[in-house]
């Protein structure tokens, strides 16, 4: 009988330096674990400028379970896993999918559990980070506003402190791979699969080597895609507020008018009609604003541009050319 296969996906930005201890450690979280569970590595490199993919050639040439992917140029994270995600089922068969990050602040230490979920049943097992190591003040501040806004506008259910250390049962990833969006929030779609979920909890440590990938431009980026993919919120609350301004301009208007012919009102008219108009005018250029960026993403997503490009492949075998169902 075959042992199931379960494809774990690290991306990888300027990961030269971690790349060898984060293969180190998940090798000796297998070589212990009493699951009868075969595994693979899949290392896409997203554009690295520095010798990530050298590290990546060196390590598939001496292990049967590592495997690399490089891209073109850097297309972003999400669409990183995205890739590591198709090409673990479509060319490896997959039974499951365990997607972490290369920074070590996923342990691999943690492995055993999401498998023990996943054959008790969870199609999807979410990663939630109890703490983090001495995070930077604003990164920190970021990671919990994002994750608030998550919460409160995104129509999918999420969980506080959820990352995108989790593993996918391969109905779900299939599921996943469906979903063609350019503006991705992977964590997004595979809460919105709605599949049966478990959640492991973990410490993360602080990074120790290179530098980190998300700065607080990449996270508000993020955020503005994740809002925009799964919640119409925004919308509604412009249509609201521009319901609500015109509501109160016409009391605003009906007590000027009572108040003029009762000869009790100190205010001019042109007073009011500024303030209000002011205050109309910046509900309608953000509103304006809001549209735009959902016009954008059916643009890009009309376009219909590959998500990503293969530049190479590398097995433990040596070298092969990316075949047109992983695009």
């Amino acid at each position: 009988m075959t042992h199931p296969l379960l494809c774990i996906v690290v991306p990888c930005y300027k990961e030269k330096d971690n790349i060898n201890v984060l293969l180190s450690r998940i090798e000796k979280v297998f070589q212990n674990m009493e699951a009868p569970v075969r595994y693979a590595v899949i290392l896409v490199d997203d554009g690295s400028p520095d010798a990530t993919f050298t590290i990546i050639e060196a390590e598939a040439a001496k292990k049967d379970s590592v495997f690399g992917l490089r891209f073109s140029r850097n297309f972003g994270k999400e669409q990183a896993m995205t890739a590591g995600v198709a090409y673990a089922i479509q060319t490896l068969k997959a039974d499951a999918v365990l997607c972490m990050d290369a920074d070590l602040q996923h342990p691999p230490e943690y492995i055993p559990q999401f498998i023990r979920h996943w054959q008790a049943g969870d199609a999807v097992v979410v990663g939630v980070r109890n703490t983090i190591a001495d995070p930077p003040l604003l990164k920190s501040l970021g990671s919990w506003a994002f994750g608030r806004l998550m919460q409160l506008f995104s129509e999918v259910e999420s969980v506080k402190n959820a990352s995108d250390y989790r593993l996918l049962d391969k109905k779900v990833a299939k599921v996943v791979l469906r979903m063609r969006e350019h503006s991705r929030l992977f964590r997004g779609l595979v809460d919105w699969t709605g599949f049966r979920r478990g959640y492991v909890f973990f410490d993360a440590p602080a990074r120790k080597q290179g530098e980190r990938g998300y700065t607080l431009t990449k996270l508000f980026s993020l955020a503005v895609n994740g809002i925009t993919s799964f919640s119409l919120f925004p919308l509604r609350l412009i249509g609201c507020l521009g319901l609500l301004v015109t509501c109160c301009a016409l009391l605003t208007m009906t007590y000027m008018l009572i108040t003029d012919i009762a000869h009790i009102s100190f205010y001019t008219p042109l007073a009011y009609v500024v303030v209000f108009l002011t205050i109309l005018m910046g509900i309608l250029l953000s509103g304006m604003g809001i549209i735009a960026l959902y016009i954008g993403q059916i643009h890009r997503d009309v376009m219909d541009r590959p998500l990503y490009l293969i530049e190479h492949v590398i097995t433990p075998t040596g070298h092969t050319a990316p075949n047109e169902e992983m695009l």
